[in-house]
């Protein structure tokens, strides 16, 4: 039987609306890794979708109490549905297999010796441990940087020979959890130096993403971005025809 949560209005998100306090039957790491997802997806959905988008840098080098606003990003929605939806017919099935691409939705543009490592790994195996829960690992022939361009922004991958760490899968989310030593990292080149965090973990909904960096295990996510469809877009940026 998995863990059942109730919402209490006993804590706040970052901008002071109630969040909640996830509490249920259950115990061990499980437990307390399906309450912290509970608290951020509580936080990110209604914040993004409801209060309206404000347009945010990548942040990297931001704490969470900074990242308190979240980016529009385009385009990624459709591989991001089929994400989730992969991953939560092999926690039904109980295991099977994804391609490395797979995991790297909204990464466009990769560099051609990327994706010649990239082709080199095995695919990421994905088997369930409980009801919402599970583990993953990927293994390559040896550790691997991926350029490529992220939300606009020119972003690397650094992938270590094995990548390994559990999930919680539901119809619509999926939460990525790291093992410390296993985790990738994530970053940008500025003046010709390498910036990069290590992903704690990471939150997808159909709605949005969120990244967690480095020890960043509460509910508050470092980077932040709300799916919207390119036509939204668009129409947002569209010249107003009355304007004089």
């Amino acid at each position: 039987m998995g863990n059942r949560f109730l919402l209490e209005g006993r804590e706040t998100c970052h901008d002071g609306r109630a969040m909640g306090r996830a509490k249920g039957r259950g115990n061990g790491r499980s437990h307390r890794q399906r309450a912290r997802i509970t608290r951020a997806v509580a936080c990110l959905l209604p914040a993004g979708i409801a209060a309206g988008v404000v347009v945010a840098d990548l942040g990297l080098a931001a704490s969470p109490a900074e990242a308190a606003t979240c980016k529009r990003l385009s385009g990624i929605a459709p591989s991001i549905d089929r994400f989730i939806d992969k991953v939560y017919a092999l926690q039904l099935a109980g295991r099977g297999t994804l391609p490395v691409t797979d995991a790297l939705f909204g990464f466009r543009h990769l560099d051609a010796d990327g994706l010649r490592n990239l082709d080199q790994r095995q695919p990421i195996e994905i088997t369930r441990q409980d009801e919402d829960d599970g583990v993953f690992i990927n293994k390559g022939p040896k550790p691997l940087v991926v350029t490529g361009s992220f939300a606009q922004s020119e972003t690397f991958f650094d992938i270590p020979e094995l990548v390994k760490g559990s999930y919680v899968s539901t119809p619509d989310s999926l939460t990525l959890t790291y093992d410390p030593d296993h985790a990738v990292k994530v970053g940008q080149s500025f003046l010709g130096m390498k910036f990069s965090h290590t992903i704690n973990h990471t939150v997808i909904t159909r709605h949005s993403l969120a990244y967690f960096f480095d020890d960043n295990s509460s509910s508050e996510p470092d980077r932040c971005y709300v799916l919207v469809d390119t036509a939204e877009v668009a129409s947002t940026e569209a010249p107003d025809p009355d304007a004089r």
